[in-house]
């Protein structure tokens, strides 16, 4: 509805603008022609010297009409121009619409992808966050199974010097036996 309104007062003032300038032209226009019609007239006088004064009135007011005519040719052509200037205006405008909404569109479009941008993004970074902590958790129990590990092997090698020694100890434990039946036997 504004638009309306404004683009009627912009026609009213369109309209008085060229009142202005039809006007000044029309007058100019009027001097120039009275000025060619007293050239013309003293031209006519000269060569034909029986001419009434109806004649001379009549081609002035000839003159006047069609100053008057010419200025309603004028305003109409202006008022005319005026309306194709109005509807490329109007074009332009529905034109410049229609980019402007597919714009916002693509703007909407672009939005929409952008999110689904980072959606994806947060999720591999969760996913990345998650693997991270697996991998930590990982290297500790990579880390506490080696330490068990060096304890076991210490614990097998302790054992092993263990059953060395017990077997040692089994060899002399037999040789003292062995000794001892010996002298046993050579007694009786």
């Amino acid at each position: 509805m504004r638009d309306h309104y404004v683009d009627e007062e912009r026609f009213r003032d369109y309209s008085r603008h060229v009142d202005g300038v039809e006007h000044d032209h029309g007058r100019k226009r009027e001097r120039e022609w009275d000025r060619d019609g007293e050239k013309n007239t003293e031209q006519q006088r000269n060569a034909i010297h029986h001419r009434s004064g109806d004649k001379d009135n009549e081609q002035q007011h000839h003159y006047r009409k069609r100053s008057r005519f010419d200025d309603h040719g004028s305003r109409e052509i202006s008022l005319d121009s005026f309306n194709d200037e109005m509807d490329q205006g109007e074009n332009q405008l529905a034109v410049l619409s229609l980019k402007l909404q597919e714009l916002h569109k693509e703007r909407s479009e672009i939005e929409e992808l952008v999110a689904e941008k980072q959606e994806g993004l947060s999720q591999l970074q969760e996913n990345y966050q998650k693997l991270e902590d697996s991998v930590i958790a990982a290297k500790k129990l990579t880390s506490r199974r080696h330490i068990q590990l060096t304890k076991l092997h210490k614990c097998y090698l302790h054992m092993r010097d263990c059953d060395e020694r017990f077997k040692q100890a089994e060899q002399e434990l037999q040789v003292c036996l062995l000794i001892l039946h010996g002298l046993y036997s050579s007694k009786f």
